[in-house]
């Protein structure tokens, strides 16, 4: 598969060192008309996430809709991640909400509860700590 030998490397390296590269690098790709997948996803997030670029972040998550990598558990937790690094707990909670029961591991939860907390939702936290604890996280 053309993209997973070329262009995941290429973009995994440039993500950390120099993500405006990797996101461009990306865009040339576009028009290729190839078929993303999970590494190359998980890597433009991490330059995303350098940068702070919301909406390419919307970008890439909708690109994981329409591939049906979405409900991918680690492309989960990154989006909720890099969505709660830009400030948009909207966002981070509508990605928890989707993803599957079983997925949300004590780790994701622990991401989503202090976030609440941070961005003025204090309550939200407490709420979504009591379900945590309802349902029977371990």
């Amino acid at each position: 598969n053309l993209i997973d030998s070329t262009f995941n490397p290429i973009i995994s390296a440039l993500a950390t060192t120099n993500p405006f590269d990797s996101i461009s690098f990306y865009r040339k790709m576009l028009p290729l008309n190839l078929k993303l997948c999970l590494i190359t996803l998980l890597s433009l997030l991490l330059a995303c996430v350098n940068l702070v670029a919301f909406n390419l972040i919307k970008e890439i998550h909708g690109c994981a809709v329409r591939n049906s990598i979405h409900l991918h558990h680690q492309l989960s937790s990154a989006l909720i991640e890099v969505f709660e690094r830009c400030g948009s707990l909207r966002c981070a909670s509508l990605v928890f909400e989707k993803m599957r029961d079983e997925d949300k591991d004590v780790v994701m939860w622990s991401n989503l509860i202090p976030t609440c907390t941070f961005h003025g939702e204090a309550e939200v936290g407490l709420e979504s700590f009591r379900w945590m604890e309802t349902v029977e996280v371990r």
